[in-house]
Order: structure tokens, then C-alpha cells, then sequence
């Protein structure tokens, strides 16, 4: 006796899309990955940075809905993302949006 498995992929994306369960997962571990990227973001001085905590603040997370599936994305608005997140020759390399998805993977 033999048994097959066929999975009905139109099902299984239709699935990934609307599920309320899921979306439920992903809205807690959104807000847990924006919570722990804003405390980890680097706010400078007040009395000396014009633009500080611009980068914390600039920070959101949103459940995305692709053809196929729903995913949650946390990033930022700023314009110095990329220097935050990769380094420049006078900043070091923060990784706060990397250090966010290592955080994020644990929770899952």
C-alpha cells in the first residue's frame, strides 16, 4: 500500500496570506523586534546633536502581504540607515537592524 502527498500550493499561499494565527505570530514578533531595535538604536547628545534619537525614532515594523505569503519587516526611514547599519570611515558598524533579525529569529 502506497500513499502520495500532493500539496496544494494555490492552498498553502492562499493560506500563508489570510491565516488570523499567523498574523497574530508575526504582529507579537513585530512589535518585539521594533521594541529591541529602539533600545538598542544609538541616540547622540541633545545639547550637541541636532538630530538626536532621529534614527530611533525613524524606526517602524509592518506585517508585509506578498502574492504568496505574509512576512513581518522592521526597518528604518532615516536617511543614515545605511551608515547605522553598515559603518562609515568615522562611525562604526551598529548592525542594529541585523542584531534586530538575530533577536527576532531567537523569538520564533
Amino acid at each position: 500500500m502506497a500513499f502520495e502527498f500532493k500539496p496544494d500550493s494555490a492552498g498553502l499561499r492562499e493560506y500563508l496570506k489570510t491565516n488570523p494565527e499567523l498574523r497574530a505570530v508575526l504582529e507579537r514578533v513585530a512589535r518585539t523586534g521594533l521594541a529591541y531595535a529602539r533600545s538598542i538604536a544609538p541616540v547622540g547628545d541633545p545639547a550637541t546633536d541636532p538630530d538626536s534619537g532621529a534614527y530611533r525614532d525613524s524606526l517602524y515594523a509592518e506585517i508585509h502581504v506578498s502574492p504568496s505569503r505574509m512576512s513581518v519587516r522592521v526597518g528604518s526611514t532615516d536617511y543614515k540607515r545605511y551608515w547605522v547599519e553598515n559603518g562609515a570611515a568615522h562611525m562604526p558598524k551598529l548592525r542594529v537592524l541585523g542584531r534586530t533579525l538575530d533577536h527576532m529569529a531567537k523569538d520564533i
